[in-house]
């Protein structure tokens, strides 16, 4: 199967639409041009592997499934489920919080050590809630009392509540405005330009396959490129030498 300029852009069409983007909101969240993507869509121009990443990485598919049109790796009915134990359902018209005890995917469900910054700021809150809980009394909500993530009154918080927040905490701060869901991502970029191995970044991503950590990842591996240069240097016998 070979690259077709205008089956990839037939795609990233369709995986547009299927989010109800138009081009010009695409083109902001990719910080692109508008005329970009309609040369994009219309084969007029090819992809920059960088932006290819970014494309693939944005829509949750595989970089196998924009380039080349093979299996998608996440369905549609996955990304409606929520990844956090919450997700949002509508009873007669109202929002409701349910909650279910699963996640997106099986990988999801992960054991991760709780480091001892966030170990602290968690039991942090949980004074806190004890605080707000004793001033406010009868007026505080008891039906969450096994959550961390509560208002001052005891109200759990909506399950998009941080994606909401996180444009106004950039805003604050004089930064540039990105996704939430980007932070995944320098995560990731993070421990790759530290030496952490592909397959355990793959394992805290919450990848169920390895390609996909691969594919999103690969061109930033650079140091085990490097490394492997030097191996293939030295088994030819020129020791320590370096470009």
């Amino acid at each position: 199967m070979r690259f077709d300029p205008v089956e990839c852009g037939k795609r990233m069409k369709a995986l547009r639409e299927s989010k109800n983007l138009t081009q010009m909101q695409l083109a902001e969240q990719l910080n692109i041009s508008l005329n970009h993507v309609k040369a994009l869509e219309h084969a007029r121009r090819l992809f920059s592997i960088d932006l290819v990443i970014e494309i693939s990485a944005f829509f949750d598919v595989s970089l196998d499934y924009l380039l080349l049109g093979k299996t998608q790796s996440t369905s549609k009915a996955a990304s409606e489920l929520n990844a956090a134990i919450e997700i949002l359902e509508r009873i007669d018209g109202k929002k409701v919080l349910v909650q279910a005890d699963r996640a997106k995917t099986k990988s999801s469900l992960r054991t991760l050590p709780l480091v001892p910054p966030i170990r602290d700021r968690l039991l942090e809150l949980k004074g806190q809630q004890e605080t707000y809980r004793r001033l406010c009394r009868s007026s505080y909500n008891p039906d969450y009392l096994g959550y961390l993530c509560v208002d001052e009154i005891g109200n759990i918080l909506r399950p998009n509540y941080v994606s909401e927040q996180f444009p106004k905490l950039l805003e604050k701060n004089g930064l540039r405005p990105i996704r939430f869901h980007d932070l995944r991502h320098s995560c990731a970029s993070l421990l790759l330009a530290n030496g952490v191995p592909m397959k355990q970044i793959q394992e805290w991503l919450g990848h169920s396959d390895f390609s996909t950590t691969a594919n999103i990842y690969a061109h930033l591996d650079y140091a085990s490129k490097l490394s492997s240069a030097q191996a293939m240097l030295e088994c030819l016998g020129y020791g320590n030498a370096s470009a």
